[in-house]
């Protein structure tokens, strides 16, 4: 990138560092429920971790004046529900087949590496327990991604 160049950047983020929800939280809690019911060996879920971060902007800020290549023009945040892009794209679809939509797009994500570590053959009922049960948690639980939103711009 040419000095005085500039770059948008948009990631998940998190109120606060140490409490990150996110909807992979709730894959995790789909996984620990197979466990209990002996679906998967409980040291394999001891032993998973999926390499996911959302940071906060606070800890956006000391990364970017820390690397020093670029300086932060403008730094926002903003919160969506799980499943507000489905609701804005299609208002008429029902609850099911909002649920079908999210559990396709996290499988499209998640799948590749949950399977490496717990094997393909739990990957349908994974799924399909997400599926089962993801909008029902979205009715008790405030379910929200947090998108941060960076603007910089290169050093000279």
């Amino acid at each position: 990138m040419i000095p005085g160049g500039h770059m948008v950047i948009t990631t998940m983020g998190s109120i606060k560092s140490e409490d990150p929800l996110s909807i992979w939280e709730f894959v995790g809690l789909k996984l620990n429920d197979m466990v209990s019911e002996g679906l998967i060996e409980e040291a394999k879920l001891d032993t998973f971790n999926m390499p996911y971060y959302a940071p906060t902007t606070e800890e956006v800020k000391k990364v970017v004046e820390a690397e020093g290549s670029f300086t932060l023009t403008r730094l926002e945040t903003f919160n969506m529900d799980w499943d507000s892009y489905i609701k804005k794209a299609n208002s008429s679809l029902g609850k099911q087949e909002r649920a079908v939509i999210i559990a396709t797009d996290i499988r499209a994500v998640g799948e590749a590496i949950l399977a490496s570590h717990f094997g393909k053959s739990i990957m349908d009922e994974l799924f399909r327990r997400f599926k089962d049960d993801v909008l029902d948690y979205m009715e008790t639980n405030k379910c929200q991604f947090i998108n941060v939103v960076v603007s910089l711009t290169k050093n000279h």
